[in-house]
C-alpha cells in the first residue's frame, strides 16, 4: 500500500514536470520545423493535411525565450513564403493559376487569424497583402480580362477581416480593456474606435508609407499593426473596387495619368462616395487614388520607389541572407529603410 501511495506521489510530481518540458520544447520544435521545411512543405503540413496545429504567436508569451523562438520562426516563415511565391509574378498568370494562388494565400490568412496573437495577425495581414497585390497587378496588365477578374475581385474584396480577430489580441496581450466593450461583429465601428484610441499618439496615420512587417513583429508596436490593417482594408474597400468601377465606366489608365479631375468625376458619376475610406482620412475618391494605384501595382516586383503598399513590405529584412541572395538575384528593389 505504501509503495502504491509513493508511486502516486511520484506521478503527481512528475506529470506537471513532463508537461512543462514538453511545453517549453514546443517553440524550439516549431522553429526547427520552419527552418527545415520549404514554404510548400509547410503548406502541406498546416493547410492541406492539417497534420500539425499552427501555434498561437502573440506578444504575451510565457517567457522571453519562448517568444524569441516564435518570432524568429515567424519572420523566417515570411521570408520563405516571399522567396517561393513572388518570383512567379514576373510571368502573366492564367486565370486558373491566379485563382489557385489567391486560394492559397487566403487559406494561410484564415489559419493565421484563427490561431490568435498579434504576431499571427501580422502574418495573416501579409498573406492578405499578397492576395490584394497579385489581384491588383493582374487587373493592371495590358491584356487583363476584366470580365473574369471582376467577380474574382469582388469575392476577395468581400472578405474583410473580422473585428474579433483584431480586438482579442489587443485586449488579451496589450491590455486595451476599453476595447472589450466593442461589438466584435461590427468592423467599421471597432476600427474607428481603435483608430481614435491608439493612433492619435503618433502621426503615423498621416504617413503615406507603410512600416515593415518584421519591424512590427520585433517591436510589438500596436500602432504599426493597426496602420497596416487599415491600409489592407483600404485596398479592399476603396482602391480595388474603385479601379474596377473606373474601368467599367470607360476610364483608361491614360485618363488617370492626366490627373484631370473634371473628366474623372464625369466618368465616375454618382459612384464616387462609394469608394472613400474615411478611416485613413481619404474623404474623397479622385484621379489621384487611381493614378497611385496604377503606379504601385503595375509592376509590384520592381515597385514604384515610394509606394505606400508595395508588395515586398511583407517579406523584407536586409539582414536575411535568404532575402538578400534570392531577391538580389532576381534584381528586385530593396528599400534601404527596411525592418
Amino acid at each position: 500500500m505504501k509503495k502504491y501511495l509513493l508511486a502516486l506521489i511520484v506521478l503527481a510530481v512528475a506529470i506537471p514536470s513532463v508537461r512543462y518540458i514538453i511545453k517549453a520544447r514546443e517553440p524550439a520544435d516549431f522553429s526547427e520545423l520552419i527552418q527545415s521545411s520549404s514554404f510548400y512543405d509547410l503548406t502541406d503540413i498546416f493547410i492541406e493535411n492539417k497534420s500539425r496545429k499552427w501555434p498561437h504567436i502573440g506578444w504575451g508569451q510565457e517567457s522571453e525565450s519562448m517568444a524569441k523562438y516564435y518570432e524568429q520562426a515567424a519572420i523566417l516563415f515570411l521570408h520563405k513564403a516571399g522567396a517561393a511565391e513572388i518570383p512567379d509574378w514576373e510571368d502573366d498568370l492564367p486565370n486558373a493559376d491566379l485563382v489557385k494562388k489567391l486560394a492559397l494565400y487566403q487559406s494561410w490568412r484564415e489559419l493565421l487569424m484563427e490561431s490568435g496573437g498579434c504576431t499571427n495577425l501580422i502574418l495573416a495581414d501579409s498573406f492578405d497583402r499578397l492576395s490584394l497585390a497579385i489581384l491588383a497587378h493582374n487587373l493592371l496588365l495590358p491584356n487583363a480580362k476584366m470580365e473574369e477578374l471582376t467577380p474574382l475581385s469582388k469575392s476577395i474584396c468581400s472578405k474583410r477581416i473580422e473585428a474579433k480577430y483584431i480586438l482579442k489580441p489587443l485586449v488579451d496581450e496589450l491590455k486595451y480593456f476599453q476595447l472589450n466593450m466593442l461589438d466584435p461583429g461590427n468592423l467599421d465601428t471597432s476600427l474607428k474606435v481603435m483608430e481614435n484610441s491608439l493612433i492619435p499618439k503618433s502621426n503615423l496615420i498621416s504617413m503615406r508609407y507603410d512600416t515593415f512587417a518584421t519591424q512590427c513583429i520585433r517591436e510589438h508596436d500596436e500602432i504599426i499593426l493597426l496602420h497596416r490593417l487599415l491600409r489592407s482594408d483600404q485596398m479592399r474597400v476603396s482602391l480595388i473596387p474603385g479601379y474596377i468601377e473606373f474601368r467599367k465606366r470607360g476610364g483608361t489608365d491614360a485618363d488617370a495619368a492626366s490627373r484631370e479631375e473634371t473628366g474623372f468625376n464625369k466618368v465616375m458619376g454618382d459612384t464616387l462616395p462609394n469608394f472613400t475610406y474615411p478611416l485613413l482620412h481619404q474623404e474623397t475618391y479622385s484621379t489621384y487614388e487611381v493614378y497611385d494605384f496604377i503606379q504601385d501595382f503595375r509592376d509590384p516586383i520592381h515597385p514604384y520607389p515610394d509606394g505606400p503598399f508595395y508588395l515586398l513590405d511583407a517579406f523584407e529584412d536586409l539582414a536575411s541572407p535568404l532575402y538578400r541572395g534570392h531577391f538580389n538575384q532576381n534584381k528586385m528593389i530593396i528599400h534601404s529603410n527596411g525592418g
